[in-house]
């Protein structure tokens, strides 16, 4: 995997994105089985989904706005987000960036809350993206999905990637989405569950590639 992007320090980020897609792969197997069961989904598709959205997790830390330097990327979920709601809007798999009831608001919710636990919610500067590096990409193109569901999310994100995303995209929305009753139950259960393994994962593979302990961001 190429260091043009970190995922902090001395740890390339498509890595990251790959490692820790895998631990949520290989730590979310019961998880992944009950979202399927859900949501009716086939069980490759939900794991499909729950590795997309550990590979997509730190995405925006590959946008221009960020230096590697300070190894500080603020709301960077808030682009990933981004991307993620583009691909899956044109695949007409997502509507309003309101969580509904379906396993794509799943993905999303669980993308822009890995963080957000110990944050104090403000409107991110940009949820724009415009990539500096290639390593959301060649995360993805390392990805063999098990679905054809998987595969077109996969080949629609490195799309939306190479276009950029302009605005700002579903992330004041979802960031204060839990606390809200209308929020589907069964989309807040599920996203709880995945947003355990993810954070788990996370965590796990930056404590043990990075030169300093994870910061949280």
């Amino acid at each position: 995997m190429s260091a043009d992007c970190l995922a902090g320090p001395g740890e390339p980020l498509g890595q990251h994105l790959l490692e820790v897609a895998c631990c949520v792969r290989r730590e979310g197997k019961a998880v992944a089985l009950k979202i399927a069961k859900s949501f009716g989904l086939r069980p490759e598709e939900a794991r499909d989904l729950l590795f997309y959205a550990a590979l997509m997790h730190d995405a925006g830390k590959a946008d221009v706005k960020y230096s590697d330097d300070s190894g500080y990327y603020p709301f960077h979920e808030a682009k990933s987000v981004a991307v993620i709601y583009k691909a899956l809007r044109e695949l007409g798999l997502a509507g309003s960036c309101k969580p509904s009831d379906s396993p794509y608001s799943l993905l999303l919710l669980s993308v822009a809350l890995h963080h957000y636990s110990h944050k104090r919610y403000n409107r991110a500067e940009s949820a724009s993206f415009k990539k500096r590096c290639d390593a959301v990409e060649e995360a993805l193109r390392a990805w063999k999905p098990e679905s054809e569901l998987g595969e077109k999310i996969r080949q629609k994100t490195l799309e939306v990637l190479s276009a950029g995303v302009p605005g700002d995209i579903c992330f004041g929305v979802l960031a204060t989405s839990l606390k809200r009753a209308a929020t589907p139950p069964r989309t807040r259960k599920a996203a709880m569950a995945v947003l355990g393994i993810l954070n788990k994962c996370d965590i796990q593979i930056a404590k043990a590639r990075r030169r300093q302990p994870h910061g949280g961001e």
